[in-house]
């Protein structure tokens, strides 16, 4: 898919035109899928803590400015685990055990040199972890995971951490989003089309909101009818 978006945008850059921008998160599990709701409020949807960790990985790209992540559920379950980099451990309210992420990578070098990298910083070893992200910049100077972590390292140098701190970071809330037939969320980037779930669900962003029945059925017709 995301090589889709590439091939798409060399043809909207031949034309003049503005690039499509996505952001995917991927999660494996099991979810209710089907016809939900009510007269009131009726659609095809997915719905479970599988959509909502998918949805929240979805969001996660901006910290690390990846387009695709994956947790650590649906890696396992690559053929090849060697094209995909380890980006860190997360932690999600209501899970116990921290929820690693990874990205596609075809570049062996940089995934194994990034797993260096990041060992390194989970033992505290900041001069040689920084030391490492450098190295990976020489080569890939526009690298935003490099740039996070550098950023991650030179905050603990200022204000170091206590005893027991621990790699993983916390998992920022879900955006507001309202669910009418398609994915609305209330936020509107340029050009922007995003895709959360198990598969792809595509979201269309608009500035909306919806506060009470009767917008929500206006504002349903007019998007799904």
């Amino acid at each position: 898919m995301v090589a889709a978006r590439d091939a798409i945008n060399r043809l909207l850059e031949a034309e003049g035109l503005p690039a499509v921008s996505t952001r995917i998160g991927v999660h494996t599990g099991v979810a209710i899928v089907g016809n939900i709701g009510s007269r009131v409020r009726f659609n095809y949807t997915a719905i479970g803590d599988t959509c909502n960790l998918a949805s929240r990985l979805e969001g996660l790209n901006k910290r690390y400015g990846t387009s695709l992540l994956l947790s650590t559920d649906t890696f396992v379950k690559q053929v090849d685990r060697g094209r995909f980099r380890r980006i860190e451990p997360v932690r999600v309210k209501g899970r116990e055990a921290p929820v690693e992420v990874f990205t596609p990578c075809d570049d062996r070098w940089l995934v194994e040199e990034g797993d260096k990298a990041i060992e390194l910083f989970r033992a505290r070893q900041w001069e040689a972890a920084d030391a490492a992200w450098q190295v990976i910049q020489a080569r890939y100077p526009a690298d935003p995971v490099a740039q996070y972590y550098r950023s991650r390292i030179a905050a603990l140098v200022a204000e170091p951490p206590s005893p027991d701190w621990t790699a993983p970071s916390r998992l920022p809330k879900n955006r507001k989003r309202i669910n009418i037939g398609i994915s609305l969320e209330a936020e509107k980037p340029a050009v922007q089309a995003g895709s959360v779930l198990l598969g792809f669900w595509n979201s269309v962003s608009e500035s909306m909101t919806c506060w009470d029945v009767e917008r929500r059925r206006r504002c349903a017709r007019k998007f799904c009818c």
